[in-house]
């Protein structure tokens, strides 16, 4: 092979480099996804989360009182058991609430109310 043959592949080598890496800037960018002026009322709960690990963009976020946010990046069982304890706190909490603000004892409160069910 010549010196020219050489230098003609180095160059070709290098462009389809540099196209390889354009086009994987591309995807990474047309993946992202972008929130702005998200805002939420009281007793929200927000959540802007990936769980494959795309790109996440947010920007003038905000929420309520009494609100919550999740943000960023988790897996999808990390996910899951943040959703399920928040769950369970928030409806033994909103019972409790419920009771205390109308004087009710349990039997009263699942005469009036019923047993609910399990989510």
């Amino acid at each position: 092979m010549s010196a020219d043959d050489a230098a003609k592949q180095q160059r070709m080598r290098r462009r389809d480099d540099t196209v390889d890496e354009a086009v994987s800037r591309q995807v990474v960018q047309a993946q992202r996804v972008v929130f702005e002026d998200v805002n939420t009322n009281e007793d929200a709960h927000l959540v802007i989360v990936s769980t494959r690990g795309d790109p996440i963009s947010a920007k003038r976020i905000s929420v309520g009182a009494r609100a919550s946010k999740w943000l960023g990046h988790m897996s999808d069982q990390f996910l899951q058991t943040l959703s399920q304890n928040r769950v369970a706190s928030s409806s033994t909490s909103t019972i409790s609430t419920t009771r205390k603000q109308l004087g009710m004892s349990n039997l009263d409160f699942l005469l009036h109310h019923g047993a609910g069910y399990t989510l």
